[in-house]
C-alpha cells in the first residue's frame, strides 16, 4: 500500500467476543455472529479476521464463511482443514498475505498463528438457515473496493454429525483498512 497525495487511510478493529457454540452437524449459535462496522470512511482495502480461542474434535468439520454488509459479498475463510485433528484454545488470524495456509495433513494439525484463509475442501459445503450461496473464494480481498460500514456476519458450521462439536469461546474480530483513493 504505497502512499498518494490526497489519500486517507483508516484502520479498525471491531470485535464480538461472544461465545459461538459450534453444535455437531449443525449451524453454530449464534447462527451468524454479527459484528456492526460504522464509522469508517473511504472503501475496504485490506480485511483480516481473527477467531478466538477454537476447540473442536475434528477441525475439517468446522466450516466458516464471513459476509459482508451488503449481504452478498462473501468468502469461505475456513473449511475442511486440520484432517481429523482435535484442537484446543487455538486463536487464528486469517490474511490474505499470510505466508501459508491452514494445514490440512495427519501430521501437522492446526496451531495458533496467522494463516491464509483456507478452504481445503473439493466439494463446496453448504450454509444453512438463511446463509447466502458461497461465492466469494476464500479470499478476504473479495471485500475489497467495497463499503465496510454495516453488519458483518460470521456463519460457522460444523459440517459432519459424528458427535462431535466445539466452540469458539473468545468469539472473532475484524480489522478493516479503507482507503479514500480509488483504485
Amino acid at each position: 500500500m504505497g502512499l498518494r497525495p490526497g489519500c486517507e487511510f483508516q484502520t479498525e478493529t471491531f470485535t464480538n467476543h461472544d461465545l459461538i457454540t459450534i453444535n455437531d452437524g449443525s449451524q453454530a449459535s449464534p447462527y451468524p455472529s454479527p459484528i456492526v462496522v460504522s464509522g469508517m470512511t473511504g472503501n475496504i482495502i485490506k480485511v483480516t479476521v481473527k477467531l478466538i480461542d477454537i476447540s473442536h474434535n475434528e477441525t475439517n468439520d468446522i466450516d466458516i464463511m464471513l459476509v459482508g454488509p451488503d449481504g452478498q459479498t462473501n468468502a469461505i475463510i475456513m473449511s475442511d482443514v486440520g484432517f481429523t485433528n482435535a484442537i484446543s484454545n487455538v486463536t487464528l488470524t486469517l490474511d490474505d498475505q499470510a505466508p501459508t495456509a491452514l494445514p490440512d495433513t495427519q501430521d501437522t494439525p492446526v496451531s495458533s498463528g496467522t494463516f491464509k484463509p483456507t478452504n481445503a475442501g473439493t466439494v463446496l459445503d453448504p450454509f444453512p438457515g438463511g446463509a447466502p450461496q458461497p461465492s466469494g473464494g476464500d479470499m478476504l480481498s473479495s471485500f475489497n473496493f467495497t463499503n465496510p460500514n454495516g453488519t458483518w456476519n460470521l456463519y460457522v458450521v460444523d459440517s459432519q454429525g459424528q458427535g462431535d462439536a466445539g466452540m469458539i469461546a473468545g468469539g472473532w474480530e475484524l480489522t478493516i483498512v479503507t482507503s479514500t483513493c480509488t483504485p
